[in-house]
């Protein structure tokens, strides 16, 4: 499978931004573009070839950007592994990249939040805040801190697919979209006490803080994990566009994004 038209982009995806800017460019003549996405991941109905591709196969993810004349790194902001491969493939193909990255959430009045580097250091904060019943959604590779440091503690576990099994606690499938209304009910009902969650940014995971803002509910939050340096950076879709634009030399209409 090769992009839409020579010298297009090569799309690394993961986040919602990559299908909003596959979407966009498919949108409007200008830029062609390839998105590749991490296995199982489902997305949005566009005309942008698509494929999937696990963030460790750089020579076959290489392989499919020969031709492309840029590459856009829009990998989940936790996916640090996603990123290093995507500054890896540009690498191999000798072209320029950028990382398009939603900007993190920053607090507000209401907001009791504390925020830290790693999940280590946030299950430590929990422990010493004698926290008892803790909703965690910070994926679940992180989850083997907080069992350690809270071994009395229930645990509430919001993942996506089949859960961990949990000493204590219990693990929520919903798959979303949820609501300040809807998590301020489950946060009541199960008696939470803390909310632990990565910063993604971005609106889909919102409504937990926006809820434990209402509710008066202390939030640890994980810090994103900071770009490889060098690499360029745009927090928008329509920034991208602006990028693209310019390395491509081509005309994107405005409203495109």
């Amino acid at each position: 499978m090769r992009a839409t038209q020579d010298r297009g982009i090569l799309l690394l995806g993961g986040a919602r931004e990559a299908e909003d800017l596959a979407a966009a460019l498919s949108a409007g003549p200008g830029a062609g573009a390839l998105l590749i996405r991490p296995p199982g991941l489902r997305g949005t109905g566009f005309d942008t070839p698509a494929t999937s591709l696990p963030p460790g196969d750089v020579s076959g993810r290489a392989r499919l950007g020969r031709g492309c004349a840029a590459v856009v790194i829009a990998t989940h902001p936790f996916d640090a592994a996603g990123t290093a491969s995507g500054v890896a493939v540009a690498r191999a193909l000798g072209l320029p990249a950028l990382r398009l990255l939603r900007p993190a959430w920053r607090p507000g009045p209401g907001d009791g939040w504390q925020q830290v580097e790693t999940a280590g250091a946030a299950a430590e904060a929990a422990a010493g805040r004698g926290a008892r019943r803790v909703f965690l959604a910070v994926g679940r590779d992180r989850l083997a801190p907080f069992a350690a440091a809270l071994p009395e503690a229930e645990l509430f576990v919001r993942v996506l697919g089949p859960g961990p099994l949990l000493a204590r606690g219990q693990v929520l499938e919903a798959p979303g979209p949820f609501t300040a209304a809807g998590e301020a009910e489950l946060f009541a009902r199960l008696g939470v006490d803390l909310v632990v969650a990565r910063n993604t940014g971005g609106a889909g995971g919102w409504p937990k803080l926006a809820a434990a803002r209402a509710l008066g509910l202390p939030a640890i939050l994980l810090a994103q994990p900071a770009p490889p340096p060098g690499l360029a950076r745009a927090a928008t879709v329509a920034a991208a566009v602006r990028w693209i634009s310019g390395k491509l030399g081509v005309e994107i209409p405005p409203g495109v994004a």
